[in-house]
């Protein structure tokens, strides 16, 4: 996962600008602007990763349960994605958004055990660790205004991944 960064993205080749803004795209720069106003680095914004690390990182919440992993140890991949906000109006895990949670976009073809995370500029990401699939969409949610809403068609990708996985 090397070409994966907080920050600047040097390989600007290989990122989608975002939004406009004042006729500038920002390519390769933190889009949060209360992430760009901590020096660009923030745990909720600010991640760089094409698809084929996102793919690796997904992977490694995915592998079999007695494997090791070089990162995410067993125990941090279960109690990772177990209801910790019952007394909430939402269904969270660590950093992962649950089935039932008004968040959600796994849709509804995915187990129950499915968990995903989404973030401002359009990625989304699934995953199940029981039976080990996952889904990645890449979008470009800002790019022409901020209003644009994708939620349904988040749904309705992970739903058609999820009728090719689980026939």
């Amino acid at each position: 996962m090397v070409p994966t960064r907080h920050r600047e993205f040097v390989a600007l080749r290989i990122i989608a600008a975002t939004e406009v803004i004042n006729g500038q795209p920002k390519v390769g720069i933190v889009h949060d602007e209360n992430a760009e106003a901590m020096d660009k680095v923030a745990g909720h914004a600010g991640v760089f990763a094409p698809a084929k690390d996102l793919a690796k990182y997904l992977s490694l919440w995915t592998a079999d349960p007695d494997e090791k992993t070089p990162v995410l140890g067993r125990a941090v991949r279960q109690r990772a994605v177990l209801l910790h906000t019952e007394m909430a109006h939402g269904r969270r895990g660590w950093g992962w958004v649950l089935p039932g949670d008004p968040q959600s976009v796994t849709g509804d073809l995915w187990p129950q055990s499915t968990a995903g995370h989404t973030g401002f500029t359009g990625t989304s990401c699934i995953f199940d660790p029981i039976s080990r699939h996952w889904a990645i969409l890449l979008t470009n949610r800002v790019h022409f205004g901020r209003q644009t809403e994708i939620g349904d068609l988040r749904r309705r990708f992970h739903n058609a991944v999820a009728q090719t996985l689980f026939e």
